[in-house]
């Protein structure tokens, strides 16, 4: 049903995307120092859309985990406070999935 290699492209992409969001935050690096974070992220989406059996199934998937992770990060290391509408879209996220059938 799930191939974990192209979610592993996803997982890895979103890692990647998380860390060249967190240098530019945190540490105050300009955009075109993170360029090669930036590229490497997209290179790992792109290949996990290409392994994918279903374009909308990891879009979505990609989406969702990229949405979660950079909430994750900006309350572990920035303080950031869930909001209301934060809370609402990770219970989207699940009804997704489970509408998907990939609970």
């Amino acid at each position: 049903m799930i191939s974990p290699l192209y979610l592993l492209y996803a997982a890895v992409g979103g890692i990647v995307q998380a860390a060249a969001v967190f240098l530019m935050r945190s540490r105050g690096w300009p955009f075109l120092g993170t360029i090669p974070l930036v590229l490497i992220h997209q290179f790992l989406f792109a290949t996990a859309y290409a392994k994918a059996p279903n374009f909308l199934l990891q879009w979505f998937l990609t989406s969702a985990l990229t949405s979660i992770l950079s909430l994750v990060m900006g309350m572990l290391i920035f303080g950031d406070r869930i909001s209301p509408i934060n809370a609402v879209g990770v219970l989207l996220v699940f009804a997704g999935l489970a509408l998907m059938r990939l609970h």
